[in-house]
């Protein structure tokens, strides 16, 4: 599942791993996170940092905390370049990062060695 309110970032990025045979779900508005994640339940989370009406930060604290959800693997795509923010994003508990722009190739290792590395959840 992707989250991300730019919506060609969400389709390039579900063009590319769909064609690699994942099943994407995607999400431009964080408010019905909670809603589609229980629908879907997802293998893995992608998420952005800044949305709207949530930070992507703060949302992967709350997903770590939550005993249902605690485990499902949480990659962030971001423009930031900035080491405070990567700093933020595993201290809130991701397994991954990616900078925009990203190289496919790069998306897709990255994406498919942390669904095959994740037990189900």
């Amino acid at each position: 599942m992707i989250v991300d309110d730019d919506l060609p970032t969400l389709e390039v990025i579900k063009h590319i791993l769909t064609q690699w045979g994942i099943k994407v779900v995607t999400l431009n508005d964080e408010r019905y996170f909670w809603k589609t994640l229980e629908d879907t339940a997802p293998d893995l989370l992608i998420l952005d940092i800044e949305m709207p009406h949530f930070n992507g930060i703060d949302l992967c604290k709350v997903i770590r905390n939550d005993p249902h959800w605690s485990g499902i693997p949480v990659v962030f795509i971001t423009a930031h370049k900035d080491p405070n923010i990567h700093n933020q994003i595993f201290a809130a508990g991701a397994d991954d990062y990616l900078s925009k722009p990203f190289k496919y190739s790069e998306l897709v290792t990255r994406i498919i060695n942390r669904i095959k590395r994740t037990p189900s959840i």
